[in-house]
């Protein structure tokens, strides 16, 4: 998931930009629960004892949304290469909600 974001990454920069509330008005608001799909597969990571039990999947999703914006963003403005945000994303959330041995 991380990675197809990264391959479409200026259409996702544009859409979670400056520009989004503009041009997005009738977008689902923030508040919403984050998509089941995404969810689920947190919780499925918790079951099988690699993401923290204790962590609130809805919160790691929204973390994981903020980390592909940021690789994205910092990869837009030439501070880091394309093809290093995938596995920065992937590193610094599995760090983040890993379980730790």
């Amino acid at each position: 998931m991380v990675a197809a974001h990264v391959e479409v990454g200026d259409w996702v920069v544009f859409a979670f930009g400056d520009t989004a509330s503009e041009v997005f008005d009738d977008a689902p608001d923030a508040t919403e629960p984050e998509p089941e799909i995404l969810t689920g597969l947190v919780r499925r990571g918790q079951e099988e004892g690699v993401f923290d039990p204790d962590a609130d999947p809805a919160w790691a999703v929204q973390v994981l949304w903020a980390l592909v914006f940021t690789g994205l963003e910092r990869a837009s403005r030439g501070q880091m290469p394309r093809h290093a945000v995938a596995p920065a994303v992937v590193r610094t959330l599995e760090r983040g909600i890993g379980v730790r041995r």
